[in-house]
């Protein structure tokens, strides 16, 4: 699918495993690969994706979401989880797409937020 897909300037994904009560962007230059999960074989956790973020994208984000009146802060620590890297590595395998990683934040709607976005 990655490679029938134009090629996207970057990806914008809410991970799951992310949950804050402020919206949080991701603002790295390069994730660590997180493994959140457990029990499985070992091979799993010697996978590395070495996603590149990208920090101008990120705080774009946090400004409109700002402006919008939802607050947020852009995070320069966060990892990428199982539910991101797995999908991400299989449509761009050389990690070349900048990824952008946003919190959920529970307390705000799917729609609230794209139309801040």
């Amino acid at each position: 699918m990655g490679q029938t897909l134009p090629r996207p300037s970057a990806v914008i994904l809410f991970s799951a495993h992310w949950v804050t009560g402020v919206q949080q962007v991701s603002g790295v230059t390069e994730y660590d690969t997180i493994y959140d999960f457990g029990g499985f074989p070992d091979e799993l956790y010697q996978i590395r994706y070495p996603a590149k973020g990208d920090r101008q994208i990120a705080h774009r984000i946090a400004e409109r979401l700002m402006k919008d009146g939802i607050a947020s802060e852009v995070d320069p620590t966060c990892g990428l989880g199982h539910g991101a890297w797995i999908i991400l590595r299989l449509l761009y395998p050389n990690a070349d797409v900048p990824v952008i990683s946003m919190s959920v934040n529970p307390r705000l709607s799917a729609e609230r937020l794209g139309t801040a976005i």
